[in-house]
């Protein structure tokens, strides 16, 4: 009986141990490092400010004001994206609210504009290492890190 117990625990470890086929490189949380316009020419140093983290299908902005020592986030929105080839395209982006969830209010564009999306869905072209990604558009350049 304990030897057919411990062949069923040493199957359902092995088992368990598989790749999750969700998971990507993506998967984690990225430091924007710098922000090209495009159109002016102008290049942004979010300071260390902005966030894009992505799970499975979800990708997550954030925006941490100044004092976010203090436990205040400025503002976190979270949409879906998807992966084609050298493309990365991102479905529109809602507030995220801690205390309620369920609540869906689309993100504002000034918020957003903050990160390179200047029109919802947005898409990039892609081109990404281990540690660093580039996303680029007609309007902007985005050059992340792994955090």
């Amino acid at each position: 009986m304990l030897r057919a117990f411990a062949i069923v625990l040493s199957l359902s470890l092995l088992s368990s141990c598989g790749k999750n086929i969700r998971y990507s490189a993506f998967d984690g949380f990225w430091q924007v490092c710098s922000i090209e316009d495009k159109a002016t020419g102008t290049i942004t140093d979010p300071e260390g400010r902005l966030y894009i983290s992505f799970e499975c299908e979800l990708a997550k902005l954030s925006y941490f004001t100044e004092d976010h020592n203090t436990g205040f986030v400025g503002f976190e929105y979270i949409g879906s994206y998807v992966q084609q080839g050298d493309s990365l395209h991102f479905s529109p982006f809602y507030t995220y609210h801690y205390t309620n969830p369920d609540e869906t209010v689309e993100a504002p564009a000034a918020h957003l504009s903050a990160f390179g999306i200047h029109a919802q869905p947005a898409s990039f072209a892609l081109r990404m290492t281990r540690s660093n990604m580039t996303l680029d558009n007609a309007e902007t350049r985005l050059t992340l890190r792994k955090y």
